[in-house]
Order: C-alpha cells, then sequence, then structure tokens
C-alpha cells in the first residue's frame, strides 16, 4: 500500500473527535457522494483499501502507554515521604500526556528499548516541569519582566491543550412554531485546536486513486467534519504531503508497534499488548437516515497502545458489524509505529 499524510487546517470548532473509525466512516460518506455507491463497495470488503491514523498535532506522535519506572513504595523506602509525594505527583501529570514531540520519540526509540524510551521521557518531562516551576516563580517576583522571545515548541501536550473546550448554552425552539421554548435551555459542547493536525493514511492505488482521496478530504473540508455540519462545525482545508515517519526499528530488539490509531488488532495478530481501553458507542451519519441511529457499542484500544504482533504488517485490525444495516461496515484498523521492547 502506499502512504499518505494529510494535513487539516480547522476554521471552525469542532464537535466530534478526529479518531480513525470515524474519520473512515466520514470518508466513505463523501466519497460515495462523489464517486456513487459502486465505487464504495470496491474500497470495502475484507481488507480495506484506505487506513486511517487518528488525527495528531502536527510534529506530534501519542504517547506510548507502557510500563516503566519505580514503584511508589520503592521511592518511600529509599528517599522518605516528601520525595515519594512529588514522585507521585509528577507521575499522575505524566499520565495525563496525550503527545510527544516527534522528533524527541523518534530519536529515544532509535537508540534505546521502549522501556528506557519511557524513563528518558518521564526524566525530561520532571527536568521541563522544574524549569517551568523556575520560571513562574521568577515572574511572581518581577525578575523576568518580558516573555522571552522565540521559545521552542512544548515537547508533551495534553489532549485538553491541543482541543480546547468551550460550552455554548443554547435554546431550544419549538418546531411547530418556529419560536423559542420557554425555560428549555442546554448546553453544547466544541472544540477549537489552532493546531495543524496530521493524518496519516495508507491506501491501496489499484483500488483507490490519490486524486480521489485528495478530492474527498478537500469536500470534506467544505461540507464539514462529524457532528453539527448544518451550524458550520468541522470545516477545515487541506495540504497533501509525503510520510514522514522514519523507520525506527533495527531487528535487534523484540518488535512491538505504538498504535496511532483507535481501533483494535485481530486476535491471531498479536502475541501480547499494554493497552488501554474504553466502550465507543458509534452512531450512523444523517445520510443514513433512519430512527435507530446507533450501532452496537464496541470496545477499541486508544490511541498509544503498544501492541506485540505475531509477524510486521503494514496495519493491523479488521472491520467488525455493528449496525442493523448488514451492508455497513466499522473499521478498527490500526496503522502501527514500530519500535522495540
Amino acid at each position: 500500500m502506499k502512504r499518505l499524510k494529510i494535513q487539516l487546517y480547522f476554521q471552525s470548532a469542532i464537535s466530534t473527535f478526529l479518531q480513525s473509525d470515524t474519520l473512515f466512516g466520514e470518508f466513505c460518506w463523501h466519497y460515495r457522494f462523489l464517486y456513487g455507491e459502486e465505487k464504495l463497495k470496491n474500497i470495502l470488503g475484507e481488507k480495506p483499501a484506505v487506513v486511517f491514523s487518528n488525527g495528531l498535532p502536527e510534529g506530534y506522535l501519542p504517547m506510548p502507554i507502557y510500563p516503566f519506572g519505580r514503584n511508589l513504595n520503592d521511592v518511600r523506602l529509599e528517599s522518605g515521604w516528601c520525595e515519594a509525594q512529588e514522585f507521585y505527583t509528577s507521575m499522575k501529570d505524566f499520565k495525563k500526556v496525550t503527545y510527544v514531540k516527534k522528533e524527541v520519540l523518534e530519536n529515544c526509540i532509535l537508540k534505546y528499548p521502549l522501556k528506557v524510551v519511557m524513563e528518558k521521557l518521564f526524566e525530561d518531562f520532571c527536568k521541563l516541569r522544574e524549569d517551568e516551576e523556575e520560571e513562574r516563580e521568577k515572574k511572581e517576583f518581577n525578575c523576568i519582566r518580558k516573555e522571552k522571545e522565540g521559545k521552542n515548541p512544548k515537547v508533551f501536550l495534553r489532549f485538553d491543550y491541543v482541543f480546547k473546550s468551550k460550552g455554548i448554552t443554547r435554546i431550544s425552539i419549538d418546531r411547530r412554531s418556529g419560536k423559542a421554548l420557554k425555560g428549555f435551555l442546554f448546553q453544547e459542547r466544541s472544540y477549537y485546536t489552532e493546531y495543524p493536525i496530521a493524518i496519516y493514511l495508507l491506501y491501496d492505488p489499484e483500488r483507490i486513486e490519490r486524486k480521489e482521496i485528495e478530492e474527498t478530504f478537500e469536500f470534506m473540508g467544505i461540507s464539514g467534519f462529524g457532528a453539527k455540519k448544518s451550524v458550520g462545525k468541522g470545516k477545515f482545508s487541506c495540504e497533501f504531503k509525503e510520510w514522514d515517519l522514519k523507520e525506527t526499528t533495527s531487528g535487534k530488539g523484540k518488535l512491538a508497534f505504538v498504535s496511532l490509531s483507535t481501533g483494535y488488532p485481530k486476535a491471531e495478530e498479536i502475541k501480547d499488548l499494554y493497552a488501554e481501553f474504553f466502550t465507543k458507542f458509534p452512531k450512523h451519519g444523517r445520510e443514513f437516515g433512519e430512527a435507530a441511529i446507533f450501532k452496537n457499542p464496541v470496545v477499541v484500544a486508544k490511541q498509544g497502545s503498544v501492541f506485540i504482533p505475531k509477524e510486521k504488517k503494514e496495519f493491523y485490525g479488521k472491520f467488525e458489524r455493528l449496525s442493523k444495516n448488514p451492508e455497513h461496515l466499522h473499521s478498527l484498523h490500526i496503522i502501527p509505529y514500530f519500535v522495540e521492547l
């Protein structure tokens, strides 16, 4: 399969997270609108013609979910309660990190096995925290009067730093009269981002052309991504670039991969895993036009989950039939970022 990177620049708020299975569903609806039902069926089947990563802030990758570090009780016995409390606080904050700078992660993975990589990242995280705390104290005592110009971009990002949340209070409309319903208020939550969002994808050139992918994403940007398209949510412009993920395995260590997608590999594809799961309640798009908009719930692994595969492949996972309509497929495919344990 060929590789492609798409960079999105959002021009309005979004109401739906950019997870790979949702991206696949949106892509299929827009592709069907442009090219018809028969061409859509051609890109489905046992093996997908296109596989997506989650939407990631440009220049960042998911923080791997992998056990590492010392036990809290060991820290307490070695260094005392104060050191243990500081260690516990740092570890809690480190676990909230969603993204890590791509160059930093790549450079570490090229040199060390994943457990050492996580320890190095944690050490860097603690040092950056100390530096930020020291700078904050200096500002409070007026030692720093101006912000430093040309600051280096953050190495670690939390999700709520990239996608800032805002609640908007709205009033319900009486559909019979077209007037506002007195006292019927509700709140909608929207997400805003100033970061360009990168999507990595694999596609089969014998079943789908790059031009068709580009036209579909351009159409999606005009139409809108996710919920609340009709009120202007999810609008974006896009650029199409070359895949920029480096090969990070030497063949010396035990092969594993970090998931760049929301999904789950087939049982026969993996030997072991270090993952976090959540239950997703997927819905059909408005184009489905039926009262039963919800599909069956499905358990999926978060981005950053680590899997030990039986063999190296371009992608992992499968289609699931979660809809009452047997022709509707839900993509649980994963794009891997290979590492060594």
